[in-house]
């Protein structure tokens, strides 16, 4: 009888011990997908929200400076329309591979719409200036895909950035207004450069 007691006891151990690692599998690629933008597999605009609010605790608490980078796509549009939608989402996805690789890992990235991305960057509007321009350079040098059938526009694939420092009271829709109004205004006086509000 101990026997058995013994025998069934480590089957229910190893039943839980399944549906524990089961479920928190299936907890853990939730947390995935909602925070993560499907294309690109950078942050999507919720978990952007709330990086923003733990960059405001961080400067309220510890005085730690933060600046959000707003990047759009440069011409995205005519990929779209001479070559098709998969080119452009390739074209996106690409993008974002670049701005992974040139960001400092604390720097957070996120898909914010579209072909426009944003970046928080830990520090002051220098700081930001220089990942912003690092991310304009380093995707105007970078060979991609698409560009070998760009001959009907510039051959090089480049983006536009806008700047803003957080300012005390700037909630995440008034420092992301600044940055696309700088964004905008690079984009209007010839694309593929860095500006700042």
């Amino acid at each position: 009888m101990i026997r058995s007691l013994l025998i069934g006891l480590a089957a229910s151990l190893i039943i839980l011990f399944i549906s524990i690692f089961t479920v928190n599998h299936f907890q853990s690629r939730l947390e995935y997908i909602a925070a993560t933008d499907e294309l690109t597999g950078v942050a999507n605009r919720r978990e952007f929200a709330a990086q923003f609010e733990r960059a405001l605790h961080r400067n309220e608490r510890y005085s730690i400076d933060f600046s959000l980078v707003m990047i759009d796509i440069d011409g995205l549009k005519l990929v779209n329309d001479k070559l098709g939608h998969l080119s452009g989402d390739m074209l996106i996805k690409n993008v974002a591979n670049v701005i992974l690789k040139t960001v400092r890992t604390n720097d957070v990235v996120a898909r914010w719409g579209g072909d426009e991305f944003i970046v928080l960057v830990e520090g002051e509007l220098a700081q930001a200036r220089s990942a912003a321009e690092r991310i304009r350079a380093a995707v105007e040098a970078e060979n991609l895909p698409q560009q070998e059938n760009l001959d009907w526009c510039d051959p090089k694939v480049t983006v536009s950035c806008g700047i803003s420092q957080y300012r005390t009271d700037d909630t995440l829709d008034v420092a992301t207004a600044r940055a696309d109004q700088a964004m905008y205004a690079i984009k209007k006086s010839g694309k593929n450069g860095v500006g700042y509000c």
